[in-house]
């Protein structure tokens, strides 16, 4: 364990301060103006106040090539009023478009679109996404820097519109994005200032642009490359927000074939979300009823391990990346699929287990601080001989530098009437640190956890540390993990136990020639390994 200490720490002080290069936005500027008028979501931008509106043009290329100007051009622009912040793209193409699906949250690198990002505290870590299709089929999305580069939860839906015209030589995307669903706040001295971006893929003519140029090895919903959006006007104070989704369930049943007495059920509960602040919000459940969401993908394990599955309930999605991001994909502490659900003692299967009631207070503080704590009590299952559960949890991330982040975090698991000791409760407590280098070339992070259960004493840590570099003709990166033989993360995923683990890989990137090739993008050669020493208990 002291070398992997020694390797992690060196190679914290060391990447703390490297921070190079410079961003787009101080070369990238817009100025949005409040409209005058009302603008109706038709798709045809004929109202006066778009035509006063700066049209912001010269996109450039991310793919083929990202010094070029784009051979499908757009012209981006962005007006507000008292409700709504308005996004609208002229997209120059003829009119043959690439659309996997229309259905909503189409998947990603499926279909030709226009998109917007704003990131409005301006951390260039955590921002927001809403892109559109030809046809007017709506996609949003949560933006978060991690280990990697900037990842999305494509499974956060807000209340937005959008409409699409489409004609010969071109299609015509028009937005409106209510203040309500974007969390920002007011500078103080009157100077208020976001990060945008404007973005163009396409794929029949295998082209991406965006108006704050993005190298060609970065995708383009990455925030660090965003311009920046200056209000000539200032937005409106976000006010008060508040809202609740009720429901009841009502049923009967009875059993004709034994004559039994007839059985009425009702069933109800309700989730609220409120505006704490503008950047800080409390959810509340009361008995939720989690029927509207998505179903998982079906799967077929054929390993001895179990599959992870993200997160869908509305409840968890809003600042997911601050409590789930903490360590690595396959050393989480903290899942929150966990919660809600059970191990059957008969037949080893998962069970729903009834949440009574729950609170989660996250958001940010100002620029710097980001906090989160979840707070939910389950019910008990006397078919299943589950006790009743408490679980808790605590997040803080501050950042640090420019990019970097450092975050604690605190779980806690408590069984109630729990006659099994070993399981009456499991904790944890871990720190994070993650790593982004201004020019977002190099990327890591570094993590050191430790969990606290009944009887045991030693082996209940994890540690781990990985680095990524990112040009466009080299790429390699380097991960160490070192696994308790009695950690335990009985709200995470971890799904095995008492190893040492190191992988990297290096790979030299090459691009065809002829830029109009459609059939390769590029392709990569290079070694790679995976070292893994250890066994594989797992306490799940």
């Amino acid at each position: 364990m002291k070398p992997l200490l020694v390797i992690l720490f060196s190679l914290l002080g060391f990447f703390l301060f490297a921070q190079n290069e410079s961003s787009n936005d101080g070369k990238y500027i817009l100025h949005i103006k409040k409209a005058s008028g009302k603008i109706t979501i038709d798709g045809k931008l004929d109202e006066a106040d778009w035509q006063e509106a700066t049209p912001l043009t010269s996109f450039i290329q991310n793919y083929p090539s990202d010094t070029s100007q784009a051979e499908m051009q757009t012209i981006a622009r962005a007006t507000f009023d008292d409700q709504f912040i308005y996004v609208s793209g002229i997209c120059y193409q003829p009119h043959k478009y690439t659309v996997q699906s229309l259905r909503r949250d189409y998947p990603n690198s499926s279909s030709d679109n226009f998109f917007v990002t704003l990131d409005p505290f301006r951390d260039k870590l955590n921002g927001f996404y809403f892109a559109s299709t030809p046809y007017g089929v709506e996609k949003e999305a949560l933006l978060f820097t991690g280990p990697g580069g900037v990842d999305n939860n494509i499974d956060w839906d807000n209340k937005w519109y959008c409409n699409a015209t489409r004609e010969e030589d071109k299609f015509i995307i028009e937005m409106a994005i209510p203040f309500k669903t974007l969390r920002y706040k007011l500078s103080p001295n009157g100077i208020n200032e976001w990060n945008i971006n404007f973005g163009r893929t396409n794929y029949n003519f295998n082209e991406k642009s965006s108006w704050a140029p993005i190298p060609k090895n970065f995708r383009l919903i990455d925030l660090n490359f965003s311009g920046k959006l200056i209000w000539d006007d200032a937005p409106p104070s976000p006010g008060k927000n508040f809202s609740i989704i009720p429901f009841t369930l009502v049923g009967r049943s009875k059993d004709f074939e034994a004559a039994t007495q007839a059985n009425n059920d009702i069933e109800a509960g309700f989730d609220a979300k409120v505006g704490i602040t503008p950047s800080l919000n409390l959810d509340l459940t009361v008995n939720p009823d989690f029927a509207q969401v998505e179903v998982d993908q079906q799967v077929t394990n054929l390993s001895r391990f179990e599959l992870f599955f993200p997160e869908r309930r509305q409840f968890f999605l809003e600042n997911s990346d601050l409590f789930g991001t903490f360590g690595f994909p396959n050393v989480n502490p903290f899942f929150s699929r966990r919660i809600g659900i059970g191990n059957n003692v008969n037949t080893g299967e998962n069970v729903r287990v009834p949440i009574i009631a729950g609170a989660r207070l996250s958001g940010r503080i100002n620029k710097d601080w980001r906090i989160g704590f979840l707070n939910i009590q389950t019910g008990k299952s006397v078919k299943f001989e589950l006790p009743s559960t408490n679980f808790t949890t605590a997040a803080v991330q501050r950042r640090v530098g420019l990019r970097n982040s450092l975050g604690f975090m605190f779980v806690n698991k408590n069984e109630f009437e729990n006659k099994t000791p070993e399981t009456k409760y499991n904790r944890m407590v871990g720190l994070d640190f993650n790593l982004a280098t201004k020019n977002a070339q190099t990327d890591g992070k570094f993590f050191i956890h430790r969990s606290f259960s009944p009887m045991i004493s030693n082996g209940e840590y994890a540690m781990g540390s990985f680095i990524e570099h990112n040009t466009p003709k080299l790429v390699y990166d380097i991960s160490f993990e070192n696994i308790g033989i009695n950690y335990r993360a009985d709200v995470g995923f971890v799904p095995r136990n008492g190893y040492y683990r190191s992988e990297g890989s290096q790979q030299s990137v090459f691009y065809p020639k002829n830029k109009s090739s459609h059939l390769i993008n590029n392709w990569r050669i290079g070694p790679d390994y995976d070292i893994f020493y250890g066994g594989c208990r797992s306490f799940l």
